[in-house]
């Protein structure tokens, strides 16, 4: 379905800024100290390691692999960082919340309608 593919895309999109650009190429000042201000401060190594791991998840988001497995780890890993940064205290959490609604549905429209596992 094309419309699948506009969805894949799109997350893709979001983990490869995030994770590729954000975190690896553009070292990014304000990701770096909004993740140092999580308990535990995070090393740049850790925000490397980090945006490796969004890297791989845009990447596998892209090639289509597990689609409905992956889609699902990908919410339950959003919505579990939006618990983390609230829980430390993030500013505002509603709009932190309603920010990423579009997101989360691309995720639930690919869980709920994507193609078995190993499809590209």
């Amino acid at each position: 379905m094309k419309s699948l593919l506009l969805l894949r895309l799109a997350v893709a999109a979001c983990w490869l800024y995030q994770g590729l650009y954000l975190k690896l190429i553009a070292r990014d000042a304000l990701t770096l100290h909004t993740m140092a201000s999580w308990r535990g401060a995070l090393s740049p190594t850790a925000l490397t390691l980090v945006g490796v791991a969004e890297t791989l998840l845009g990447l596998a988001v892209l090639i289509g692999l597990w689609m409905r497995p992956l889609a699902l780890v990908q919410l339950v890993l959003l919505l579990g960082l939006d618990a983390m940064a609230i829980a430390a205290g993030a500013g505002q959490p509603v709009a932190l919340l309603v920010g990423h609604l579009p997101f989360l549905a691309c995720l639930g429209m690919l869980a709920l309608h994507g193609p078995g596992r190993w499809h590209v």
